[in-house]
């Protein structure tokens, strides 16, 4: 996958994102980190699924993106590095 013209590894989504729709990332094997701010209070089916090389996923803990990860994929849980704060102060 190529965002402005370069293969993804390492993705921050803008705080003004909402949602990260169905499927975006799908079989992604490039991308290997991502921050999802807590703007995101929506992730899509399959948004990650195939993402074999994904092995760091920040995100706020009260955000909705611990949640999704729980329930709608398992197999990046233990990939999440959670604060308490907002992105930013990493």
């Amino acid at each position: 996958m190529y965002i402005n013209g370069s293969l993804a590894n390492n993705v921050v989504i803008p705080g003004t994102v909402t949602k990260i729709n169905d499927g975006v990332f799908y079989n992604c094997k490039s991308l290997k980190s991502i921050e999802i701010p807590e703007s995101v209070t929506a992730i899509g089916e399959d948004a990650f699924y195939g993402c074999s090389n994904l092995n760091s996923i920040k995100a706020v803990c009260n955000s909705y993106a611990p949640t999704y990860f729980y329930y709608n994929a398992p197999e990046f849980y233990d990939k999440l590095d959670l604060t308490h704060n907002s992105i930013s102060d990493w």
